[in-house]
């Protein structure tokens, strides 16, 4: 399909984060980003125009391209197409508080110089605006194209369909150099009375491009200039659509990322629940199994409580960006929505349908999807944290165990010794005093009967009594060393009064974390 279109104009709605984050330091890679893409443009169609950027002040709303004013913050172009065909143009760019916006449009003029109407172009012509796919800037925070033009008053007569039929072949004489397939209708409206068409799927950002193709219904007599609102107040609200289209790719990229993050969260999440279950399928055996684990089960158990509480650390983290994303979609969504209702304030009557939607379904469901997320997550989290709790459970129970017969067998252990080393003392004393048992001595209840005990109990009462005095020194010698002293575990509680404060939430030690 081919046909006439009037003065075609491309729009470019481009931003770029500029990952400030210090009042006084701007990286100047960011800063330039968009500026040197808009150069390479720029030399395409042999424009002279320089970009020379202003001192930037960061974290502020301001314009950055010197030769502009408050009033009037775009400069003019003037360049050919390959064809040697003029276009003109504007160019502006902003500092958006942490990011940057680049505006430009490039155009077939509406008039001579002469003032004349411009003979009406095939619409082909927008392959030659992009015969290098140079329009594509791949900015961080993404960009959204319009492609405009009048048609005829034969051609607004054919209606909606063949309308939709000249929208798709503009998008692919813009796109007929790209190797991506071209995006898919999103939808089709109306705004400010001529037919807008939306390219490319908001939930799919890294696959689509956003382009519209907006077709001006030509007011006027094909003699005069031509005149359409849509025309009109696409160039009165070139700042409110910049902030518009900024909340909105701010809206896609943040929910585009949390997808990265969601994949990246799934992934740890089946790592998670197939520790888990292998946690779970010991703990049945053990409960099954009489005998204790062995050595190496622990050793495992022990090692799986280390992958756990890992993985536990960086899930927690990536939840911890889920949430911090859900939160910048509903900060942005409703930066959005504001911005739009100060557009309807202008036109009180006017339908926005097209602007609505995106801040009625896309700004409400990203932050309910990435909330549903959260919750699915926060699942395994919790068997997780079960699984931690009996692994620790059993790890204690088994070394508690182990522990009491290591007691038991120390115990056996010292009881044997003292009874060797009892025998080896009774032995000793016997074979020291069984000289004495030949000597000559006499009963008590003989005539002439000693006046002492026999000598073989005299040496074993001797050698009992040495025994003792031997004990009672070493004792006294090891009492002195170790100070003698014995520790009452009533003192290592601290009967002393603040030696060991109890917690209390009425406490003024407690340090409160300031927050962010």
């Amino acid at each position: 399909m081919s046909f006439l279109l009037y003065a075609p104009n491309v729009h470019l709605f481009a931003f770029h984060l500029g990952e400030i984050e210090y009042p006084d330091s701007v990286p100047d890679d960011q800063l330039h980003y968009l500026p040197d893409r808009c150069l390479e443009i720029f030399h395409q169609f042999q424009i002279q125009q320089a970009l020379n950027l202003r001192a930037v002040t960061p974290n502020l709303r301001m314009d950055l391209l010197e030769g502009t004013s408050e009033e009037n913050i775009l400069l003019s172009l003037e360049g050919k197409l390959a064809d040697k065909q003029k276009i003109t143009g504007v160019v502006g760019y902003l500092q958006l508080y942490d990011s940057y916006a680049l505006y430009l449009n490039l155009r077939i003029p509406e008039l001579h110089e002469s003032q004349n109407r411009t003979q009406s172009v095939d619409a082909a012509i927008f392959k030659e605006f992009n015969s290098n796919h140079q329009w594509i800037l791949d900015s961080s925070i993404g960009q959204v194209i319009i492609l405009t033009g009048w048609l005829s008053q034969a051609q607004q007569q054919q209606g909606p369909i063949i309308w939709q039929q000249m929208a798709d072949y503009c998008l692919q004489s813009f796109l007929a150099t790209s190797d991506s397939p071209l995006p898919p209708c999103y939808q089709v409206n109306q705004l400010f009375g001529s037919p807008v068409f939306e390219y490319g799927d908001p939930r799919n950002p890294d696959k689509t491009q956003t382009i519209w193709v907006w077709l001006f219904l030509d007011e006027s007599d094909e003699a005069e200039k031509p005149s359409a609102d849509a025309d009109s107040n696409l160039c009165f609200l070139d700042q409110e659509l910049l902030d518009l289209f900024f909340y909105r790719q701010k809206v896609i990229k943040t929910f585009e990322l949390s997808r990265e993050n969601y994949r990246d969260t799934r992934a740890q999440y089946q790592k998670m629940g197939d520790e888990v279950e292998a946690i779970r399928s010991l703990i049945l055996d053990k409960k099954s199994s009489p005998e204790k684990l062995s050595e190496s089960t622990l050793i495992d158990l022990q090692k799986s409580l280390v992958e756990l509480l890992e993985l536990d650390i960086s899930f927690s983290e990536n939840l911890r960006v889920l949430e911090t994303s859900r939160l910048t979609l509903k900060a942005n969504a409703s930066n959005y929505r504001k911005k739009l209702a100060l557009i309807q304030s202008y036109y009180p009557q006017e339908k926005l349908d097209i602007l609505e939607s995106f801040g009625d379904k896309n700004c409400v469901n990203f932050p309910e999807q990435i909330k549903l997320d959260l919750g699915y997550f926060r699942h395994i989290r919790s068997l997780a944290d079960k699984a931690v709790a009996s692994i620790r459970g059993i790890v204690e129970i088994e070394q508690t165990q182990r522990d009491r017969l290591r007691q038991d067998q120390e115990k056996q252990l010292e009881n044997t010794i003292q009874a060797i080393g009892l025998a080896v003392g009774t032995g000793a004393i016997f074979a020291s005093s069984a000289g004495s048992i030949t000597d000559p001595w006499r009963s008590p209840w003989a005539a002439d009967r000693s006046s002492y005990p026999h000598p073989f109990l005299i040496a074993v009462f001797e050698s009992l009594l040495l025994a003792a005095i031997v004990y009672v020194g070493v004792k006294w010698c090891q009492n002195r060393g170790g100070n003698g002293k014995k520790i009452d575990p009533i003192q290592l509680r601290g009967q002393e009064p603040g030696f060991c404060p109890k917690f209390s939430l009425d406490s003024t030690d407690v340090v409160k974390n300031p927050g962010f």
